[in-house]
């Protein structure tokens, strides 16, 4: 794998198996509570990444394999992958962009994190076979923050990740929850 994905799917690996080590420690009831009727529980927040992974994996595969988007608008890119990591890290909750990548109402844990390892292992074999060329070609346009490169879209897988880890420690700290 060329060193800057390496580094940065390191990172994105490190932060998912702390996180899933944490669930893991918790009751079953603790991983499924959900503060109020309008919040997800820590499995529904897990299987939110997971279909987000899949699905941006599944795009980035089909782009090396045949690219369609222009190769155009680098010369902004540090301005959007900016302005997308002060918005994902702002505490501000967001409209999923689409139903496809909502959870389902009740998740089971061993599932998730089997399905988790596996699009990881998927990103990990398709970061691999990224070659030099291939680096700095749009792969990915992400609805909100436009076209993206290869690294760029790790960078925003992770991004993502932590967002959704801010929502954890809001469940995690909510009144009713109380850790094992």
């Amino acid at each position: 794998m060329l060193q800057p994905l390496q580094r940065r799917f390191d990172r994105l690996e490190k932060t998912r198996t702390d996180f899933l080590r944490r669930v893991q420690s918790l009751h079953p009831e603790q991983r499924a509570f959900s503060p109020n009727d309008r919040s997800w529980s820590l499995l529904q927040v897990i299987e939110h990444l997971i279909i987000s992974e899949e699905q941006t994996i599944r795009i980035v595969e089909k782009q090396l394999a045949n690219p369609k988007l222009p190769n155009r608008g680098r010369w902004h890119a540090p301005i959007r992958m900016a302005t997308m990591k002060l918005v994902m890290r702002l505490p501000l909750k967001f409209k999923i962009p689409t139903d496809r990548v909502a959870p389902s109402p009740s998740p089971d844990f061993a599932q998730l994190k089997s399905r988790w390892d596996t699009v990881r292992q998927q990103m990990q074999r398709t970061l691999k076979s990224v070659q030099e060329p291939q680096l700095h070609l749009p792969v990915f346009r992400h609805p909100f923050f436009g076209h993206m490169d290869v690294g760029q879209v790790v960078l925003f897988l992770q991004e993502h990740f932590d967002h959704h880890m801010q929502q954890a420690r809001r469940i995690f700290k909510a009144g009713r929850f109380e850790s094992a």
